[in-house]
C-alpha cells in the first residue's frame, strides 16, 4: 500500500509538471514576406488583454493559463493571426509569420474630443526627465555588441533570362577580371556574411559628463588586430528620451519630446496588461501630414508604471532620401525601480553598393545588436575615475580568449557566424586587411604612414591667388621610430610666385602618454597679410577651409620658435610660445616709422613676441584608438579661443604692441528651425605696428566662388583693415525642413553677417587702398544645397546680398554667387 501511493503520489506530480510544460508555448514571430524576426508583436490569450510581447529578437517563451482557449498575435501593420492554444503547445518552436498590410493614416479619424493616444504621449513627456538612464545620478554595465553586414537576398541582380524564360546563367565581370555568377552570389549569402564584428565594452558613468566606455575585447573577421571597433550602440541615441533623437548622426524630433502632438500623429494601436498589472499602450506615430520636419515614424511601447517607454521601434519618417536608412529597436526593463535599457538593435540598409566595374547595384544590410548586462544603479563611482577619453580601447583587446566571449555572449556563434571568420580571416590575411585600415586611420590625421616616417598629405599639393599651384613634400616620424620625440620638416614650390618654402620641427614628447609636448620649429613660409589663426584644426570636409584657396595677399615669413603646449583642467588646451619673425611685404605696402618728414619707410618688419594660444571646449570627449591616436567626440557646449600676443624690443624685435583675439562658436538645433550656427569673432591692437599685425577683414569674394562659411561672401580681400573689431556670422541651416518634395529635398539656409572695425593712425599705411569699417558692414544670404545629391556629396547654389554703408552703387557688385558644397555623410 505504501508502495502504491508513493507511486500514485510520483506520478501526480510528474503529470502536474508535464501539465505545465504543456502550457508553455514558444517559438519565434516574423515577417511572412522577408522572413526578418518581429519585435514586441503583442501576444493575448483572452478578452481581457492579457499577455506578453515577443522578444526584441521577436521570440517569445510564454506560460499560458489553463482557460486560454486561443491565442492571439496583433502588430502595428499587420493583418493579426489567431491559433488554438492546443495547436501551439504540441510544438516544440512555433514560427508565426504575420502578412503585412498596407494602411493610410490619413483615413484615420479620431473622434469626438481629444485623441486618447496625445494623453498618453503628454504623460510619458511629463516623466521622460525622471526616466531617462543618463539622469541617473551614476550607473555601469557590461555590453555585448554583435554586427553583421550581407547582401540583401532580393537585391541579387538576376540572370539574364533567354526568349525561352530559361535561365541564362549570365556572369558578372568584377572589378579585378574575375566572373562573379549570380549562382555564386547567392551561395556565398547562404553560406556565410560579407563582415562580422563583435565586442564586449564596460561603461560608467556619473552625471552629468563623467562618462568611460572600455573596449575590452574586440573581433572582426578580416582582422587579426583591428584598428577600428564599429559598434550597433553608435548609430542610434543611448535611449529614446532627448528632445532629438540621433539616428546615424542625423538629429529627428523625437514623439515624446513636450509639444511634439502638434507635429506628429498617434494612434492607440491596442492595449494590453503585465503580470504585474500595469498596462502597456501600443501607439504608432509619424508626422502630420503637412508637417514638414525632420521626423520619425514607428511604434511606441508606454508603460502605465512611471509612464516609461518599455519597447520602441522607430526609423527616419522618409528613409528613401537617406544614404543609409536605418531602423532601430530598444528593449527597456526596471532595474532597481529604474527603466533601462537591456537592448538596442540596428538594422542597415545600404543601397547602390556594386559588386564590380559593370555590376548591377545591390543591397548591403547591416545587423546589430547590443545586450546591456550588470546593469548597476548608483554603483559607488568617483570622479578621479574618469578623464576627457570617453571611449577607449585596450591594447590587448583582439587578443581576447574564446573563454571570455563565452561568458558574455547571449547566443553562441552560429555555423555561418564561424564560417564567416574562416573565410574573411584568411582572405584579409591574403590582402593585408590590418595593413590597410592601419593606414586608414593614420589617414584621417593628414599623414600617409610609413615604417618610420609618416608623409603629410597636406604638403603634397595646394593652391592660393597669390602663390597659384604649390607642389611640395612633407613628413614627420612616427612612433616606431621613437615615442619621446618626432622630427618633422617640408618643402615646397609655388609656380605663381616662383619661389621656395620649407621648415622643420622638433617635437618633444616627455611623458608619452600624457597631452604635454615641447617644440622647436623653423619657417620659411607665406603668411596671409592681417589674417588670424587659432588653436583648431580644420576639420576634413568643412567648407570653412575654402577660403584658403582665395586668399591673395601674402607675407613672406621667416620664423624661429620655441613652444610648450598642454592639457589644463580637462577641457582647456594651451600653447606657451616665443618666436622672433621676420615679416617681408609682397606687394607695394610700406610702413612708417614715425608721421614727421621726412618719413621713414619700410616694407621688411622684425618681432619679437611672446604669448598664449588656448581653447576651452566644455565636455569635449576623445575617441582613444589601439594605435594611440585620439579623434575628438565633439561637445554640445559652446567653444571658446582666446589668443594673447605681447611684441617685445628684444633681438632685433622692432615693435612694442599687445594683440589679442578671441572667438566664440555654437550650433544651436531646434525643433522647427534646425541648426542655428552662430560664431562671434573679435580682436584688438595696442601700439603701432604694420598691416601685418592688424586685422583684414575676412572677406572670401569672388565673381562666382565656392560658399566658405563664417566669412564675408562679398568683401574683398583686404578690402577693410582694422587694430580693433568685432564681427558676427549666423546661419540658420533649415535643411529639408522648409521645402520637400517625393523627387526634389533641397536644403535651405539663410546667413546675416555683420562686422564692425576702427583703425587708428591711419597714415602710417602707405601704398596700399583699405577702408575702415566703423559704420558696419552688412550681408545677407540665401543658400539652395543639395540641388544635385549625391550618395556621399552634394551640390548647390548660394546668392549673397551686401548692404548698408559700405554697398556700393551698382546692385551687381554687392552680389556674390557661390557654388555651395556639402556631405551627405
Amino acid at each position: 500500500m505504501h508502495f502504491r501511493l508513493t507511486l500514485a503520489l510520483l506520478i501526480f506530480i510528474l503529470s502536474g509538471r508535464i501539465y505545465c510544460q504543456n502550457r508553455t508555448i514558444s517559438g519565434t514571430v516574423s515577417d511572412s514576406l522577408s522572413r526578418e524576426p518581429l519585435a514586441f508583436v503583442n501576444i493575448s490569450w483572452d478578452e481581457s488583454g492579457r499577455g506578453a510581447v515577443s522578444s526584441i529578437d521577436g521570440r517569445f517563451h510564454l506560460k499560458i493559463p489553463e482557460s486560454a482557449n486561443e491565442i492571439l498575435f496583433s502588430f502595428v501593420g499587420y493583418t493579426p493571426r489567431k491559433f488554438s492554444a492546443t495547436s501551439l503547445l504540441s510544438l516544440k518552436n512555433a514560427n508565426i509569420a504575420l502578412q503585412p498590410r498596407a494602411y493610410d493614416l490619413k483615413e484615420v479619424y479620431v473622434y469626438p474630443g481629444e485623441n486618447p493616444a496625445n494623453r498618453i504621449i503628454a504623460r510619458a513627456s511629463e516623466y521622460r526627465k525622471s526616466n531617462n538612464p543618463e539622469k541617473i545620478s551614476s550607473f555601469s554595465y557590461i555590453c555585448y555588441d554583435k554586427m553583421f553586414f550581407t547582401i540583401a537576398a532580393d537585391s541579387v541582380s538576376e540572370s539574364v533570362k533567354s526568349k525561352s524564360g530559361r535561365i541564362d546563367n549570365k556572369e558578372m565581370r568584377g572589378s579585378q577580371g574575375k566572373n562573379i555568377s549570380d549562382t555564386a552570389i547567392h551561395a556565398l549569402v547562404d553560406k556565410q556574411y560579407l563582415l562580422i564584428m563583435e565586442s564586449i565594452s564596460s561603461r560608467e558613468f556619473i552625471y552629468p559628463d563623467k562618462d568611460k566606455e572600455k573596449i575590452l575585447a574586440s573581433r572582426v573577421s578580416g582582422f587579426k588586430k583591428p584598428s577600428f571597433i564599429l559598434m550597433a550602440r553608435q548609430f542610434q541615441s543611448f535611449s529614446f528620451y532627448d528632445d532629438f533623437i540621433t539616428i546615424s548622426e542625423k538629429k529627428y524630433l523625437n514623439p515624446i519630446a513636450p509639444g511634439s502632438s502638434v507635429m506628429y500623429f498617434f494612434l492607440l494601436e491596442d492595449t494590453m496588461y503585465t503580470a504585474r498589472n500595469d498596462t502597456v499602450f501600443i501607439i504608432s506615430f509619424r508626422p502630420k501630414s503637412g508637417k514638414n520636419f525632420e521626423g520619425l515614424k514607428g511604434v511606441l511601447y508606454i508603460n502605465s508604471h512611471k509612464w516609461a517607454i518599455q519597447n520602441v521601434i522607430a526609423e527616419a519618417s522618409n528613409p528613401q532620401y537617406e544614404l543609409i536608412s536605418i531602423k532601430i529597436q530598444q528593449k527597456y526593463d526596471l532595474v532597481n525601480d529604474h527603466w533601462f535599457p537591456v537592448q538596442l538593435n540596428t538594422n542597415m540598409t545600404i543601397n547602390g553598393v556594386k559588386a564590380g566595374s559593370g555590376a548591377q547595384n545591390m543591397t548591403v544590410v547591416g545587423k546589430g545588436k547590443s545586450y546591456l548586462m550588470n546593469i548597476r544603479i548608483n554603483p559607488g563611482l568617483t570622479k578621479k575615475e574618469f578623464d576627457d577619453t570617453y571611449i577607449e580601447v585596450n591594447k590587448k583587446a583582439h587578443q581576447m580568449p574564446e573563454s571570455y566571449w563565452q561568458n558574455y555572449r547571449v547566443d553562441s556563434l552560429s555555423p555561418k557566424d564561424m564560417a564567416t571568420y574562416r573565410t574573411i580571416d584568411s582572405i584579409g590575411k591574403a590582402n593585408h586587411f590590418d595593413r590597410t585600415f592601419n593606414n586608414m586611420e593614420t589617414l584621417m590625421t593628414g599623414f600617409i604612414p610609413g615604417r618610420y616616417l609618416n608623409l603629410d598629405l597636406r604638403s603634397l599639393i595646394g593652391y592660393n591667388t597669390y602663390e597659384g599651384w604649390r607642389l611640395g613634400i612633407g613628413g614627420t616620424t612616427n612612433n616606431n621610430f621613437s615615442p619621446l620625440f618626432d622630427i618633422g620638416g617640408h618643402i615646397a614650390y609655388g609656380f605663381g610666385d616662383k619661389a621656395w618654402k620649407y621648415g622643420a620641427s622638433l617635437n618633444i614628447h616627455p611623458f608619452p602618454d600624457k597631452d604635454l609636448y615641447l617644440r622647436l620649429s623653423y619657417l620659411n613660409e607665406l603668411e596671409e597679410t592681417g589674417g588670424v589663426d587659432f588653436l583648431e584644426s580644420q576639420k576634413l570636409l568643412s567648407s570653412e577651409s575654402f577660403r584658403k584657396y582665395m586668399v591673395e595677399n601674402m607675407d613672406r615669413i621667416q620664423r624661429k620658435q620655441a613652444g610648450i603646449g598642454m592639457k589644463m583642467f580637462r577641457y582647456l588646451n594651451l600653447f606657451l610660445f616665443f618666436r622672433t619673425t621676420v615679416n617681408t611685404s609682397t606687394n607695394t605696402y610700406l610702413y612708417s616709422i614715425t608721421n614727421e618728414n621726412p618719413r621713414f619707410l619700410i616694407d621688411e618688419f622684425n618681432y619679437t613676441e611672446a604669448g598664449i594660444m588656448t581653447r576651452y571646449a566644455f565636455k569635449e570627449g576623445f575617441m582613444q584608438t589601439p594605435a594611440g591616436n585620439r579623434f575628438s567626440l565633439g561637445t554640445k557646449s559652446p567653444v571658446f579661443y582666446l589668443n594673447v600676443t605681447k611684441g617685445l624690443l628684444w633681438l632685433n624685435g622692432r615693435f612694442n604692441f599687445i594683440r589679442a583675439e578671441a572667438k566664440i562658436t555654437k550650433i544651436f538645433t531646434t525643433r522647427r528651425l534646425g541648426d542655428s550656427k552662430i560664431r562671434i569673432l573679435g580682436g584688438m591692437v595696442t601700439g603701432n605696428v604694420p598691416y601685418s599685425r592688424l586685422y583684414a577683414g575676412r572677406g572670401s569674394y569672388k565673381s562666382f566662388g565656392v560658399d566658405a562659411e563664417y566669412s564675408f561672401a562679398t568683401m574683398r580681400f583686404n578690402e577693410f583693415l582694422s587694430d580693433r573689431y568685432v564681427s558676427l556670422y549666423f546661419k540658420q541651416d533649415f535643411g529639408r525642413l522648409l521645402f520637400h518634395t517625393t523627387w526634389f529635398h533641397p536644403g535651405i539656409a539663410v546667413v546675416n553677417n555683420i562686422g564692425f572695425g576702427w583703425l587708428d593712425n591711419k597714415s602710417y599705411h602707405n601704398n596700399i587702398d583699405f577702408k575702415t569699417l566703423e559704420k558696419g558692414y552688412f550681408e545677407c544670404g540665401l543658400l539652395i544645397n543639395n540641388l544635385i545629391s549625391q550618395k556621399l556629396f552634394g551640390y548647390g547654389l548660394g546668392l549673397y546680398y551686401r548692404y548698408g554703408p559700405y554697398s556700393f552703387l551698382k546692385t551687381k557688385n554687392n552680389l556674390a554667387l557661390k557654388l555651395t558644397f556639402s556631405s551627405n555623410l
